[in-house]
């Protein structure tokens, strides 16, 4: 069970959505100190890729590793090639096949499209799949702090329209 946290930032989710995946596997209390110091650290770490400080802060504070699966296609050398300690990245079409797969041994954070959710404007935006019933997803946003179902239709949009609208990399992140 994810704790229930609503991101305090407008660009703190995928710093939520990771304190929470850590939270799994060793005990956090996620707070916005707590949320605030991931981002902090990211934006020091590096200025080239959003998420590598965010993994870096989670492997060092908490002793975790990371696995990064990164979309095939253009940007994927590139993000790639970005070393992050205590983690390890992989090249694969992010695809639902492949969320099926790895949400039947751990919820995973999911790089989307927040329009497909929304409806109201195009950004990037992390969320937690934690698992999938009756053929809805069941995922946690931390812009609501709230969980919600999902058919395969929106969620397939949303990696899609990350990919196509936004031109960034669609990503999965495991923490072990």
């Amino acid at each position: 069970m994810l704790q229930k946290y609503r991101q305090t930032t407008y660009e703190t989710c995928l710093a939520v959505s990771l304190l929470q995946a850590v939270g799994r596997v060793k005990p956090v209390k996620i707070t916005r100190k707590l949320e605030l110091a991931c981002i902090l650290h990211s934006m020091m770490f590096s200025r080239a890729d959003f998420a590598a400080g965010h993994l870096d802060f989670v492997a060092r504070r908490f002793g975790v590793r990371v696995l990064r699966i990164v979309d095939r296609g253009k940007g994927a050398d590139y993000v790639k090639g970005i070393k992050v300690p205590n983690s390890r990245t992989e090249v694969k079409r992010i695809t639902l096949g492949l969320v099926d797969r790895l949400i039947k041994e751990s919820p995973i954070i999911l790089y989307m499209d927040s329009y497909a959710l929304f409806g109201y404007v195009h950004l990037p935006h992390f969320v937690t799949v934690v698992g999938k019933k009756s053929g809805k997803y069941r995922v946690f946003d931390p812009w609501s702090g709230r969980y919600m179902l999902l058919d395969r239709e929106t969620l397939s949009r949303a990696v899609s329209l990350l990919r196509s609208r936004i031109r960034l990399v669609p990503q999965v992140l495991v923490v072990e």
